[in-house]
């Protein structure tokens, strides 16, 4: 675009009358405005990424007397299974255990001394 004689604008045979061309600071800004969109965008995106991956389940097990309980530990949920194979649900997320004051605790158990082995009998 140029400028004819008294000020006016002329267009040229591909622009069309009245329009100027962009500063290098409007240009500037243009590019500046995408590059911190493309950036929000990016962060944005692995953010979410991050925030959505799939993670290993987390489990405790007790295991005693033939018996097993399993603990997980994200929502605390305790499932406990028999020697028989049978599973119940003792615990699910959102509850409490209780403590039941009014009641003994079991006695201490002794240690049980080692067996001694048997002597083999005269012949």
């Amino acid at each position: 675009m140029a400028f004819g004689d008294e000020g006016r604008a002329v267009s040229n045979e591909a622009g069309t009358a009245g329009e100027t061309e962009p500063s290098f600071g409007d240009i500037a800004e243009s590019i500046s405005r995408k590059i911190v969109s493309a950036i929000v965008i990016a962060a944005a995106i692995i953010g979410l990424a991050i925030y959505a991956r799939p993670a290993p389940p987390r489990y405790q097990a007790v295991a005693a007397d033939g018996r097993l309980v399993r603990i997980d530990t994200r929502n605390g949920t305790m499932i406990a299974c028999g020697p028989a194979g049978e599973c119940v649900l003792v615990l699910r997320h959102g509850q409490h255990i209780e403590r039941a004051p009014n009641r003994k605790a079991l006695p201490k158990q002794e240690a049980q001394p080692n067996p001694v082995p048997a002597t083999k009998p005269a012949r």
